[in-house]
């Protein structure tokens, strides 16, 4: 069902539609005729039953008129309340009416309203007996409902079953009573109804015979209705359904393409001013591509410029920003992201570049101040560290110098001494120039082991700046894969290869800037390490100095011990 067209389902659910409409059709009328059948057949039923009870009752007044006859002329006896006279007639009456027939076996009988049978034509035996516990299968008491009738109505008809020749099972039978109360007869006489039912069924298969042609006559003709409604909704679904969607199928893919940047542009344009559901979803289409349309525009516009900015840099340009805005939050997450890295990374390179300059300069005073994270951040810590070592270097160095340009005048007024004290003073003074020298060699020792401290805090910062180049060389590696990426999405992201390769060539031109640094930061490492090795030389030649003056201080003590021994 999920692969049938929208066109096909239609078409079906309008079948369906019309096949249900033509089944419940159909079965209404069929309903409704069967139950005007059975109305029919019951009105036929009743007709012959009232025409079987009209021809009952003209026989029940024959057979009626037959006993008033012998009443009538009891009467004129003189002898007439006589019993003999009266069972004499009463006889006469009961053999005439026995004698009576009609049809192939119709008959009469008489009983009282005791009740008890006065005369059974067919069955004698029943002459004389009690009838009022006879009842027929169903449980009517016929005789009393007979009794009942005569005494209420005079005459009437009652309806009950009773055993018919030739049928194993009771039949309906139709009486018709009319009491004779001069003697306090009944008299009776009924049909069996079997011929009705059997007319009623007759006419029943006729009926259904005519019901089933009739169903089968409109079913023929409610299926080329079906057929011609079939094919005519098919024909309109394809002209208002089918068409319109196989135009919005291929506008949609159309659009599908442009979107995923496989074409260029929608060639297929559509056009629909119909306001039902398919007219709505082409135009909720088109006002998203218009608006998809615009937001690709934008997104270019800043592309472009981020393109030309990174461009501008790559060539040393520093100096630049984004400016258009677009309806893309991702983009101008993007061109602010890209606005901030520059001007960090801006901010950063020239206040270090600054500060080398300073430090070439013998300027160590201003240190950078700028707040960042991460390595950009152990990059200022760095340089700051380096000026703070600098700086501390040259103060302890000139301290040290103007020490050492003391002490040279000390030993040089010693000397002086030397040549103009007493020789008893010479011993003195070359203890104090022997101590001199001692502290001398002492701090030329602690001025190289600062030196060296130094060479060691511009080695960690030349690491730092290693660090950073491990840095820009990975960024130059994720501009790399982020093109590789973008190359492989097509020319979705063509616009974002470019903007990683500038950001490549970016990470390039940080390369070369910490180049610079470490070249500018390797020649004030090798002053360093000149004075250091500059400084060990001054130490080792005041501590051979010192063993000079301790050799003149012993031979000193010597010759004072001799001048001591002479005097």
């Amino acid at each position: 069902m999920r692969q049938l067209s929208i066109q096909f389902k239609v078409t079906l659910l309008l079948m369906i539609s019309l096949v249900l409409t033509a089944v419940i059709s159909t079965v209404v009328v069929v309903v409704l005729m069967q139950k005007e059948a059975d109305e029919r057949l019951d009105g036929i039923r009743a007709i012959m039953a009232r025409e079987k009870v009209e021809a009952l009752s003209d026989k029940v007044k024959i057979a009626h008129h037959v006993v008033n006859s012998f009443y009538e002329a009891l009467q004129k006896e003189p002898e007439k309340e006589a019993p003999d006279v009266l069972k004499a007639y009463q006889e006469k009456a009961k053999m005439a009416v026995k004698q009576l027939r009609f049809g192939e076996d119709g008959y009469f009988w008489i009983n009282d309203f005791a009740p008890k049978m006065v005369m059974h034509p067919i069955k004698p035996a029943l002459d004389g007996s009690d009838l009022s516990r006879s009842k027929d299968p169903a449980g009517k008491f016929l005789f009393n409902e007979m009794v009942d009738v005569a005494s209420k109505q005079g005459k009437g008809v009652v309806n009950y079953q009773w055993e018919k020749p030739g049928f194993n099972t009771p039949q309906a039978k139709i009486s018709f009573v009319e009491a004779f109360k001069p003697w306090g007869w009944i008299i009776g006489t009924g049909v069996y109804a079997d011929d009705i039912d059997a007319l009623v069924e007759k006419e029943k298969q006729k009926l259904d015979e005519a019901l089933l042609e009739m169903v089968v006559r409109n079913s023929l003709i409610l299926l080329v209705v079906v057929i011609f409604f079939s094919l005519f909704s098919r024909y309109l679904s394809q002209k208002l359904i089918g068409r319109r969607m196989a135009d919005l199928k291929r506008y949609v893919e159309d659009f599908g393409l442009y979107v995923t940047n496989k074409k260029n542009v929608i060639d297929f344009q559509l056009e629909d001013a119909s306001m039902d559901e398919i007219g709505s979803t082409i135009r909720v289409i088109d006002k998203t591509f218009k608006d998809f349309e615009k937001l690709r525009l934008d997104d270019v516009r800043v592309v472009g410029e981020v393109l030309i900015i990174c461009s501008k840099m790559s060539k040393g340009y520093m100096e630049n920003k984004t400016s258009y805005v677009s309806s893309n939050f991702l983009t101008n997450r993007l061109s602010y992201e890209i606005d901030g890295m520059i001007a960090k990374v801006n901010e950063v390179m020239d206040a270090t570049l600054v500060s080398l300059k300073n430090f070439q300069k013998g300027d160590f005073s201003q240190p950078i101040s700028i707040q960042t994270h991460g390595e950009l951040q152990e990059l200022v810590e760095g340089v700051n560290a380096l000026g703070s070592a600098l700086s501390s270097m040259i103060s302890e160095n000139a301290e040290q110098s103007a020490k050492i340009h003391e002490n040279a005048k000390h030993l040089a007024d010693s000397v002086a001494t030397i040549k103009n004290e007493p020789l008893s003073d010479l011993n003195r003074i070359v203890k104090k120039t022997t101590m001199s020298m001692q502290e001398m060699g002492s701090i030329q020792q602690h001025l190289a082991d600062t030196l060296s401290t130094l060479t060691h805090n511009a080695k960690e910062a030349n690491d730092i700046l290693n660090m950073i180049g491990d840095i820009a060389d990975q960024t130059n590696l994720l501009a790399l894969n982020a093109a590789i990426e973008a190359a492989r999405a097509g020319d979705h992201g063509r616009g974002f290869a470019v903007v990683a390769d500038n950001i490549r060539e970016l990470a390039d031109k940080t390369s070369h800037s910490l180049t610079q640094i470490q070249a500018t930061i390797g020649v004030i490492v090798g002053g360093i390490v000149d004075s250091s090795a500059k400084m060990s030389h001054n130490a080792k030649e005041m501590n051979s100095l010192t063993k000079d003056v301790e050799e003149i201080e012993e031979k000193t003590g010597d010759i004072l011990n001799i001048m001591s021994k002479l005097g």
